[in-house]
């Protein structure tokens, strides 16, 4: 679960003048439920992603992620927390010189774990429709569409154990983030 209690965040954006990105900002999203931020641009969605991320500190208020005050880390202990976050943005960055497996693999390749890396991203290829495509490069833009070279870069992130998908949007015109991270959830 993560919870924002009183979240504001103001940015000084010259002399005598500030924006106000969020303020007083409270809710709290349950493990396994998929929001949605909308809102015009500017209205502060990024914002509150880049603090629930622990990438911007709010001005005030708390960030917890369960039952971890987020907003007090510092160092190595936030540094720790970031690890479990993984960002996805509408145009999903991929290494070019790396096949489709490649990319799956890249984000856990720092972290030691308790399964075969090229295996598990095998699978949650495999459980987004992308069995085969394994050897498949992003820089070749005839073997990869849009749509699937996104799809890589959410497929990398919710890959990790304990990741905390932060921002998906658009991924495929067919199916919802929500549901990709639904299918690779199951896969443990």
């Amino acid at each position: 679960m993560i919870e924002l209690l009183g979240v504001s965040k103001r940015y000084d954006t010259g002399p005598g003048r500030r924006l106000i990105a969020a303020e007083d900002v409270s809710f709290t999203i349950e493990r396994g439920e998929f929001v949605g931020l909308t809102g015009a641009t500017g209205a502060g969605k990024t914002t509150l992603l880049n603090i629930m991320g622990a990438i911007d500190r709010p001005d005030a208020g708390t960030v917890r992620r369960d039952g971890v005050e987020v907003t007090a880390l510092r160092g190595a202990s936030a540094d720790r927390y970031r690890r479990t976050v993984g960002f996805v943005f509408q145009h999903g960055v991929l290494l070019s010189a790396l096949t489709a497996l490649d990319n799956v693999t890249a984000p856990v390749l720092p972290f030691r774990t308790g399964w075969n890396k090229r295996d598990r991203a095998a699978d949650l290829l495999a459980a987004v429709g992308m069995a085969g495509r394994e050897g498949a490069l992003p820089a070749q833009l005839s073997q990869l569409t849009g749509g699937e070279s996104d799809l890589l870069a959410a497929v990398g992130m919710a890959g990790r154990e304990g990741a905390l998908p932060a921002q998906l949007s658009q991924l495929t015109g067919g199916e919802s983030p929500a549901g990709i991270l639904r299918r690779v959830g199951q896969l443990g």
